[in-house]
């Protein structure tokens, strides 16, 4: 039988890299992706919803060396400009860690506002970077619908992450005791 205090370990560790096991599952989510052409293009940016929600209530379990390995390797798996998604998470992540204290008592409905415009200004600036750099050629509606998209998708995983908060909190208390 495993014992209790190896139990207690090991759900605090895999509480404790929550952010880092999402951001891995749902890039390996996107990656299987079925090869339909253009079905890419309406998938939510999975990786910047999970980004901003930890960037904001826990950004230390979230370093940049992660999320420029992560942001590489998406690029590698979508055959995008290396370094583009690093750039754009790693950005994304600085920003909402300056205004983290601003960000982290306001409303879920304030936050939702936030993230729609900081998902549509990073598409555009993923569109802007890749129009001078990249052979692809992405069509601003393809990327105004990504950005809708994931915007409408952002409450089920600010909820997913507040109940992974909410069960760290409970056990944190439970076993204080």
């Amino acid at each position: 039988m495993i014992s209790m205090k190896f139990k207690r370990f090991l759900k605090s560790y895999s509480l404790l890299h929550a952010p880092k096991l999402l951001l891995i599952f749902s890039l390996c989510l996107e990656a299987l992706v079925p090869p339909i052409p253009g079905i890419i293009d309406f998938m939510p940016l999975l990786l910047m919803m999970i980004a901003f929600y930890w960037s904001i209530y826990h950004p230390e379990r979230l370093p940049y060396p992660f999320l420029f390995f992560i942001g590489f390797f998406q690029d590698i798996i979508f055959d995008e400009m290396l370094g583009l998604s690093s750039f754009i998470l790693i950005v994304f992540s600085v920003l909402l860690r300056r205004t983290q204290k601003k960000l982290i008592h306001r409303g879920f409905l304030t936050l939702w506002c936030v993230f729609c415009l900081l998902i549509m200004a990073f598409e555009a600036l993923r569109l802007l970077i890749s129009a001078f750099s990249s052979p692809y050629v992405y069509m601003l509606e393809t990327v105004l619908m990504q950005g809708i998209i994931s915007a409408a998708c952002y409450p089920c995983i600010h909820f997913l992450c507040s109940g992974i908060l909410t069960i760290e909190h409970d056990n944190k208390r439970r076993y204080a005791k």
